[in-house]
């Protein structure tokens, strides 16, 4: 069973195993933060460009893989990897906004490293099966991996900056 969760993650059941662990672990790094034990820096400073990431995220992380499921509905897989990567991105944002409103405000830089690191190993395995996989038409192709390449272009961005900049405000 380990094995197949290590292999594909775009199962909706190894999406849910992983959201339940990384709430699990978000509870346990929030309860330890707030009795002293783990030392974070329980606030958080957002930039001034913030406002204009979020709008880039929504444009590339949402509308796209969205027009992406709407334009190629009968493929399998494009319906497969576009729900899973729109699942977790749903509780990522969800996690964020609860985990900042009812831990505190900096955990938000937690739950971002978590979730984009897995939405990224799904975008790598999406790329990975576009290659062997067989497409109705071949626009659904190209159309399909210039969003997979452009969302992980995107998101490691978002990851190094969370890292550069969030992580110092995080310890």
């Amino acid at each position: 069973m380990q094995n197949q969760v290590l292999k594909n993650p775009l199962r909706f059941r190894h999406n849910i195993v992983f959201i339940l662990c990384v709430s699990i672990f978000i509870c346990c790094i929030g309860f330890l933060t707030k009795e002293g034990i783990l030392p974070l820096n329980q606030t958080f400073e957002r930039t001034q460009n913030s406002k204009i990431w979020f709008q880039i995220a929504a444009v590339i992380g949402i509308a796209l893989p969205f027009f992406v499921l709407i334009a190629c509905f009968k493929d399998i897989f494009i319906r497969k990897f576009t729900l899973s990567f729109l699942l977790v991105l749903f509780f990522q944002i969800m996690s964020e906004r609860l985990s900042s409103r009812n831990i505190f405000p900096s955990m938000i830089l937690v739950v971002a490293f978590l979730y984009i690191s897995y939405r990224l190993w799904q975008l790598v395995y999406g790329l990975i099966e576009c290659k062997h996989h067989v497409f109705l038409k071949p626009w659904q192709s190209i159309l399909t991996r210039s969003m997979l390449v452009i969302n992980l272009m995107f998101w490691s961005m978002v990851l190094i900056r969370r890292i550069v900049f969030g992580l110092p405000q995080l310890l």
